[in-house]
């Protein structure tokens, strides 16, 4: 009797944790996009409504993201690939890639570029020598992507959380 209490109470805790992460992991929708065409269009249409000011850019960073998809420039549209939630505070990018079960975090500094009479930005960080899976480019009130200004990378395309 005393194996079985002890059994029950330990089968409620372990439901009890997986729920939990179940939870935290259902608040971002990594599969949202469920195909290249679909992940292009959303590309297209941030595009033509980019944020254009720095200021505005950076304010509107700070919050949570999720990654919602990815988009491979060499392999096929893989749903929900890879889960990755950002949280961003003024000077500092918390990474928590739910596929790895890893956290990690860099600080990160907002780019302005000027070329051509055109002005880009982009979101440096000291992840790694890639960064391709923050380093952010074109930045919408909600939606947000990038390759890390590699041309040929996977493109990484976050959602604000609300």
């Amino acid at each position: 009797m005393k194996y079985l209490n002890l059994s029950l109470i330990l089968m409620a805790l372990i439901t009890l944790v997986a729920c939990s992460d179940e939870e935290l992991t259902k608040s971002i929708d990594c599969d949202k996009l469920t195909s290249r065409e679909q992940a292009q269009n959303l590309m297209s249409q941030v595009s033509d409504e980019r944020l254009a000011d720095s200021t505005t850019i950076a304010e509107n960073l700070i919050g949570e993201w999720g990654l919602i998809g990815m988009v491979s420039e060499w392999f096929e549209f893989e749903v929900g690939q890879k889960c990755i939630k950002l949280t961003i505070d003024s000077d500092m990018i918390e990474i928590e890639d739910f596929n790895a079960n890893s956290t990690s975090s860099t600080e990160w500094e907002l780019k302005q570029i000027e070329s051509n009479g055109f002005t880009r930005f982009y979101l440096e960080t000291n992840e790694d020598i890639l960064n391709n899976r923050i380093g952010m480019e074109i930045f919408s009130d909600n939606i947000m992507f990038g390759s890390g200004n590699f041309i040929d990378a996977d493109i990484y395309i976050y959602e604000k959380l609300e």
